[in-house]
């Protein structure tokens, strides 16, 4: 089991996208999370065999490609406790941290 973190800016809020996300991953049988955050932009804990991440990134990309102006997608470590794939409440970019000490920040 793999498990990444993936962030996607763009027109990424209020076109279904949290919900088309659920749908491919679990799709693929994967667990995890996707929320809206403060600054527009959508963000996700995908966790599962490596394949199925692959798929449902790819599925992502592929149904809303051209809303999609950059992503960011790494490694980062499994959550135990996940039992499905969620929508999950909406929080602020500034809570959303990439490794332990630095915030994310959208590609340039």
């Amino acid at each position: 089991m793999n498990a990444i973190h993936a962030r996607w800016w763009g027109v990424v809020q209020g076109v279904g996208f949290r919900a088309s996300a659920r749908r491919i991953a679990l799709a693929n049988g994967c667990v995890g999370w996707v929320r809206n955050l403060s600054d527009g932009s959508v963000d996700a804990h995908i966790q599962g065999f490596q394949a199925a991440i692959d798929a449902s990134v790819a599925g992502i990309a592929q149904l809303h490609g051209r809303r999609i102006h950059s992503v960011s997608v790494y490694r980062t470590p499994l959550e135990g406790s996940l039992e499905s794939f969620t929508i999950v409440a909406s929080a602020t970019a500034a809570d959303v941290a990439v490794g332990s000490d630095r915030s994310e920040q959208a590609p340039k």
